[in-house]
């Protein structure tokens, strides 16, 4: 039996016509089956909010992402129309493969930054004491944690952080200064008032990739800029 309150929300993953496909449900009873306990967000919200759902229709995404469930991407569709959709147009279902993709990369990087902003007490940390600062690269080892400092400028990455929460009154990272590799679990209990790591800021490295300079194809850029004036 499920522990989680009714109106609890999860994401289910399952593949429908060897595409996988996920989808957002909601919690509405203790008891029953998997299905009966578990229903798909948007069809309880088009029937709580709005009217029944007949028999033969159903909740469709407008964008193609199944894990969009705002009110104004929903609409209510016969499955013969929906079916024709994408038999009079085939590229109707590649654009929805692409937007589906793209819902979940974006649900994928939010779960991540929200896991990453939280302390793993499985995971390990450096902490910085003379500099009062914890490397928030969570690695599964005490060698990862190595391996991870030696790519990164421990000084530049102290003073990008001073300076944009304004505490350029710590001290910044030298080389030579102590690293406590500390697992996540110590890392919490010591952090809370009156523990050694208590005030300790975070530094986040900015691991984002370098976008790439576009290149126009063909003809120059500056074209409009070289004509002769009238």
């Amino acid at each position: 039996m499920d522990a989680l309150p009714v109106g609890a929300t999860r994401i289910w993953t399952h593949t429908v016509r060897n595409q996988v496909r996920r989808e957002r449900v909601i919690k509405v009873s203790h008891h029953g089956s998997k299905w009966q306990r578990w229903r798909p967000a948007a069809r309880h919200w088009w029937e709580t909010n709005i009217q029944k759902i007949a028999l033969g229709y159903k909740v469709t995404h407008l964008d193609g992402d199944s894990l969009n469930d705002s009110p104004d991407n929903l609409r209510l569709v016969r499955e013969e129309h929906f079916r024709l959709i994408f038999a009079r147009d085939p590229k109707a279902q590649k654009r929805q493969v692409s937007r589906r993709a793209k819902g979940v990369a974006k649900s994928n990087q939010r779960r991540g930054r929200i896991e990453s902003a939280q302390i793993n007490p499985k995971r390990f940390y450096a902490v910085l004491p003379a500099s009062g600062a914890v490397v928030w690269i969570p690695c599964c080892s005490r060698a990862g944690v190595e391996l991870a400092l030696a790519k990164h400028d421990l000084t530049a990455l102290c003073e990008q952080s001073y300076l944009a929460l304004s505490r350029k009154h710590l001290p910044v990272y030298q080389t030579g200064d102590p690293i406590q590799i500390v697992q996540g679990k110590q890392l919490m209990l010591n952090s809370q008032s009156d523990g050694k790591y208590e005030g300790f800021i975070r530094l986040i490295p900015d691991e984002r990739r370098v976008p790439r300079k576009r290149v126009p194809k063909s003809g120059n850029s500056d074209f409009a800029d070289s004509q002769p004036h009238q």
